[in-house]
């Protein structure tokens, strides 16, 4: 059985992204990208997935029944050339690459969590 939701009560998923090439083809751009956390999770331990746009970060929590208000939600600027592959998807998803370098990092208050997910 193949969904295309994950489900918002699994903390995590581990992929070996060695194993996958490069799809997504940088520019040379310094994108915002956003990301729904899990419990504890801070800028110094960030996961691989993300979203380009605040929609696809609301598809994304709605789609997996996440209780955003608990979790901390992040906004980052990388290069472009950080992102391993894109995926065409309501949840604009970017995977990043395995060590991916971010050139800013911070956490949203629950007001701007609120802005977005309302």
């Amino acid at each position: 059985y193949i969904s295309s939701t994950v489900s918002g009560n699994y903390d995590c998923f581990r992929f070996d992204l060695d194993k996958f090439e490069q799809t997504y083809d940088p520019i040379g751009k310094e994108l915002s990208i956003y990301r729904v956390g899990r419990e504890n999770e801070n800028c110094k331990n960030l996961g691989n997935s993300w979203s380009k746009s605040h929609s696809g970060l609301k598809n994304h929590a709605q789609s997996s029944s996440i209780d955003v208000l608990s979790r901390p939600v992040f906004e980052a600027k990388i290069n472009d050339s950080e992102i391993l592959s894109e995926i065409t998807s309501q949840e604009d998803e970017l995977i990043l690459k395995k060590k991916f370098i971010i050139n800013s990092c911070r956490e949203l208050s629950k007001n701007e969590q609120q802005q977005i997910f309302r």
